[in-house]
């Protein structure tokens, strides 16, 4: 994101994380033998699973950087246990901004019982900035404790679902007689989410013969709605995945997978939406009717904003207005929603002191909801610089650095105005790149909605507006819906019609 937010919402970094992750090879690569009455114990399971293998990542073809994923015995606490590390490497642009990330995930799984996770860590480093969180099991209890260059803090949390009996039984349920449609439901961890176990549905579509001889078979797995494609050999080992039309990750040889010596790709490039009209200044435009290229109604939710239309042929198209100020419908939220988008979680820890402090002071003179989020808004629009960056995961990491692009604005946004008791949630979808109108298109873009008590109501933090212009197209709520992924690489608009407020 440019010094100019306004103009330039180029806010993908945490895009192509999300994707890449996504992309990862699910540590597709072992043989097992089929499913007999007696399944395999943990350790035979094991000594099928051990190896290293490296993944380069691409974007449209052209390359990002490598993963790789290795299996391991390993003894901790002089118990042999299970070790999975996965480690990448990523260089790329935003917006000429150059970001490089280095991850290494370590999970280490007991031997015994369902093979129950005894210690995870999390390393990160991103332009210079670095964390670690360290997930520990002691006496049957977990632990988390991030470090990070402001400090660290260590809070209890609850048991992750993910197992080392649910690798082996994935490995069991592929070499198993399988037909087009059978599905079979997992966990992974991730000590970057609020809720640590990420679920997958692997489903199996079908074995084709590749190369003439080679037996490949295709599955389809679907996290928060983002699907990955993936082609595997017949001993497990995954050939290549693909998320959406601009992510792939391919099986490769070590030297080639690891060769970094490549222009990075600036991602708003390849992965911006691209439109067939100019429109000039977004904060003025009230009315954009918009047809997709392909049709997608089902993936772009409703909402009092935004609607699908159907036309005479059977095609879809898309109409969004600018939120109106006043006279729409009364929508209550029940005490279940509410609770919801108050609670205190790792990411919006809206019980923290500095959080509840600044909530308080920002919000003290103002009188109804509305007046407390244009206060929050206000506040957080004059007082983090606008940069690339300082991608955070935490509204408390924002705070400290004051620096980030949409994603760390939104961040505190909704923890600030959670800790002042109004209901918030983040948005994301797509806003118009007004500086790089050249060419039309729509970039990767986050923002908020609060609930003033009757409805929701749109709040960008980044471009200090609340009922955002038409060019918001909203795609998902919160961190969890990422069907919108899908999309990537491969979605266009044509522009029907648009009115633009008078200046």
């Amino acid at each position: 994101m440019a010094a100019d937010a306004r103009k330039n919402p180029a806010a993908v970094a945490w895009l192509l994380a999300i994707s890449l992750s996504l992309c990862s090879p699910f540590q597709l690569f072992a043989e097992l033998q089929p499913a007999s009455d007696a399944p395999l114990s943990l350790k035979q399971a094991l000594e099928v699973l051990q190896g290293k293998n490296y993944y380069g990542n691409y974007a449209k073809g052209r390359k990002l950087g490598w993963d790789l994923e290795e299996f391991s015995l390993d003894t901790l606490n002089g118990e042999s246990v299970a070790k999975l590390v996965t480690q990448s490497h990523t260089i790329s642009l935003f917006d000429k901004t150059k970001s490089e990330t280095r991850t290494k995930n370590t999970t280490w799984f007991s031997l015994e019982g369902q093979g129950l996770i005894v210690r995870a860590e999390a390393e990160h480093r991103e332009n210079g900035d670095w964390k670690k969180r360290i997930l520990r099991r002691d006496k049957g209890k977990y632990y988390l404790e991030t470090l990070t260059q402001a400090g660290e803090n260590t809070r209890p949390v609850l048991a992750p679902k993910e197992t080392f009996a649910l690798h082996r039984d994935f490995y069991s349920w592929l070499n198993q007689p399988r037909k087009k449609g059978d599905v079979i439901h997992s966990f992974s961890l991730s000590l970057e989410e609020d809720d640590f176990d990420v679920p997958s549905e692997t489903r199996f579509m079908e074995k084709v013969v590749e190369k003439g001889s080679e037996l490949v078979f295709l599955v389809e797995v679907q996290t928060h709605g983002a699907v990955l494609h993936a082609r595997l050999k017949k001993d497990g080992k995954m050939i290549q995945g693909t998320v959406g039309r601009l992510f792939d990750t391919r099986l490769e040889p070590e030297k080639k997978a690891l060769d970094m010596s490549f222009p990075p790709v600036d991602m708003l490039d390849v992965s911006a939406v691209t439109l067939d009209t100019k429109l000039g200044d977004p904060s003025r435009v009230s009315f954009l009717s918009l047809r997709p290229k392909p049709q997608i109604e089902r993936i772009i939710p409703e909402s009092t904003r935004q609607k699908w239309v159907k036309n005479p042929d059977g095609q879809y198209h898309l109409e969004i207005r600018r939120e109106p100020a006043k006279g729409v419908e009364v929508v209550a939220l029940k005490q279940g929603e509410k609770t919801r988008y108050l609670e205190s979680t790792r990411s919006m820890p809206t019980d923290d002191p500095k959080i509840q402090e600044l909530a308080e002071k920002i919000t003290r003179d103002a009188k109804s909801p509305g007046e407390k989020a244009r206060a929050v808004l206000t506040w957080v629009y004059k007082n983090l610089d606008k940069t690339l960056s300082k991608n955070a995961d935490s509204a408390k990491e924002v705070l400290e650095a004051k620096a980030g692009d949409c994603t760390e604005h939104t961040l505190l946004f909704v923890a600030l105005a959670r800790a002042g008791g109004i209901p918030s949630r983040e948005v994301g979808g797509i806003a118009y790149l007004f500086d790089l109108e050249e060419t039309p298109r729509m970039g990767w873009h986050a923002w908020a909605e609060f609930h003033d008590g009757s409805r929701w109501v749109t709040a960008d933090p980044t471009w200090n507006q609340i009922c955002v212009d038409a060019t918001h197209i909203k795609f998902s709520e919160g961190p969890a819906d990422l069907k919108w992924i899908n999309l990537l690489g491969g979605l266009k608009f044509q522009v029907l019609d648009f009115k633009k407020e008078k200046e």
